[in-house]
């Protein structure tokens, strides 16, 4: 993973840290994508894994729930699908 990936990554993971005013319902949602850039995270210097593509499914599909509650946590996910994407995942 380039060194902005990485960036843009760990960016994202502590936006999702900060998040607090989600539903009860949703909390599952960010715990699942924290832990899906924590494994990002962990293969920094491998070639990405097989299930990055769920990654990125999973990103999406958060993007369009949190667009209008979160703008800002669903800018930095989109720039985070966007790197993946420009590396083929």
């Amino acid at each position: 993973m380039d060194k902005r990936t990485i960036e843009v990554l760990e960016e994202l993971y502590k936006q999702l840290e900060d998040v607090d005013s989600v539903s009860e319902a949703d909390r599952p949602v960010v715990e699942h994508l924290r832990h899906d850039i924590e494994s990002l995270l962990a293969q920094s210097g491998k070639p990405p894994a097989s299930e990055s593509g769920s990654v990125v499914t999973r990103l999406e599909d958060a993007v369009e729930r949190f667009e209008v509650s979160h703008p800002a946590l669903t800018a930095v996910m989109g720039r985070v699908i966007k790197s993946l994407g420009d590396m083929g995942i």
